[in-house]
């Protein structure tokens, strides 16, 4: 084995020994640009292969190259400002981890809630290491969005679930609208309500995130305009995190009716001093709409799916991450009495399935829309004779930084996703 080829071997394995490392929050970055998977600017990257205070020769251990005298490896910073100082053992999880971002605890390990760019609060979880056996799953919720700085390396092999399930959202997931409410889905990318004051018969529009959420239907002609999907929102970076947004449900307050809407998804930070594998499936899909509540109502929009941010030295893996859209729930009337409620963004590459209506005759109830994923828009819920369907809700956004990244995604994925180059102080 020659010198070099030794020295870099070396710094990989003493890389994944991760001893006496420390993620601080304070490094500085170099204000160069690199161009993401969809060709969009991400500013203050860090582009190492030409600085000027970089070393990189037989005696240099550092995979990222040295600093000055060839002693000190630059280090991966954190996005979005989470830092810390100490990190706590976790044995690898072979269960089912329920974890809590408002109580901010994890398998006995006490995280913080610090506030990140853009004023986003988190549940930051520091560990030595993350390790998902097969059958290990950690399932989020709450109002703030969950990150885990990790020290040494990352490996999944089970699940990481921070999807919305139906009206409940993930960690920092928007509500859907509902019943007894004007209607409108919570969030930046919120589907509109119904627009039909003393009817009941229109549909909410789905949840818009990476994707915009689709129109719901309506009793064709129905009472105009038809409730609109939610809009585009949030940065490719991820930086500020964002969760995703509520489908719209009926308008009608007064009689509590109409189908709610689905919740968004919820929001993952992982970021890795090594290496992070994912082997197994990570989701933040977001929910699906409810079928209409009683005769003559239309469904809910579908919530649109949440954030997952990966950052490590490496990112590589045969499983999948997704962040697909929730799809919309059917309409329901005394003529087609089986409605359905949409199905939650699917921890898969397929859409989620509008709810759909079976009986006879045809045409008096809307199916409700599709929602988005990586390779497909959302779908508008159907007119229906007696009632429409709600709109899909659009697919989240995912985001993978790694040294020296390429456009090709690392990882299988189900979203709207891009790369970018991890931060390095």
């Amino acid at each position: 084995m020659g010198e070099r080829t030794f020295a870099l071997w070396l710094a990989f394995t003493l890389l994944g020994a991760g001893c006496a490392r420390v993620w601080d929050g304070s490094g500085q970055v170099d204000s160069r640009t690199q161009h993401s998977a969809d060709g969009i600017t991400d500013a203050n990257r860090a582009d190492l292969t030409d600085r000027a205070d970089l070393t990189d020769g037989p005696t240099c251990l550092c995979p990222t190259g040295c600093i000055g005298d060839a002693t000190t490896c630059p280090e991966p910073v954190a996005s979005n400002g989470y830092a810390t100082s100490q990190f706590a053992a976790l044995a690898p999880v072979s269960g089912t981890l329920t974890l809590n971002t408002d109580s901010c605890t994890a398998g006995g390990v006490a995280g913080q809630v610090q506030t990140g760019a853009g004023g986003v609060p988190a549940c930051v979880i520091a560990l030595r290491q993350l390790t998902l056996l097969p059958s290990g799953k950690i399932q989020a919720a709450g109002q703030n969005s969950l990150v885990f700085l990790v020290q040494q390396s990352v490996l999944i092999d089970g699940d990481i679930d921070v999807g919305a399930h139906g009206q409940t959202p993930g960690p920092a997931g928007a509500n859907g609208g509902g019943p007894g409410t004007p209607g409108t889905g919570a969030g930046p990318g919120g589907g509109e309500g119904c627009g039909c004051p003393a009817q009941l018969d229109c549909a909410g529009g789905g949840g818009g995130h990476g994707q915009p959420g689709k129109q719901g239907g309506r009793d064709d002609p129905g009472c105009p305009p038809r409730a609109q999907g939610g809009a585009i929102h949030g940065d490719v970076t991820l930086s500020p995190l964002v969760g995703g947004s509520g489908g719209g449900s009926n308008a009608e307050a007064s009689l509590n009716a109409g189908g709610a809407g689905g919740a968004g998804g919820g929001v993952l930070q992982i970021s890795c001093l090594g290496s992070l594998v994912v082997n197994g499936v990570i989701s933040a899909g977001g929910g699906g709409g409810q079928r209409g509540l009683v005769y003559e109502s239309g469904g809910g929009g579908g919530g649109s799916g949440g954030s997952i941010l990966l950052e490590a030295l490496s990112v590589s893996g045969t499983g999948l991450v997704a962040a697909n859209g929730g799809a919309g729930g059917s309409g329901l009337s005394s003529e087609c009495t089986d409605g359905a409620d949409g199905e939650d963004g699917q921890p898969s590459i397929d859409a989620a399935k509008g709810g759909q209506v079976s009986s006879t005759p045809p045409g008096e109830c809307g199916d409700g829309g599709d929602g988005g994923s990586g390779l497909l828009d959302p779908t508008d819920g159907q007119d229906g004779g007696s009632a429409g369907g709600g709109g899909g809700g659009g697919a989240g956004r995912i985001r993978y930084n790694w040294y020296h990244h390429t456009t090709t995604l690392p990882v299988t994925t189900s979203g709207v996703a891009s790369t970018g180059e991890i931060q390095l102080n």
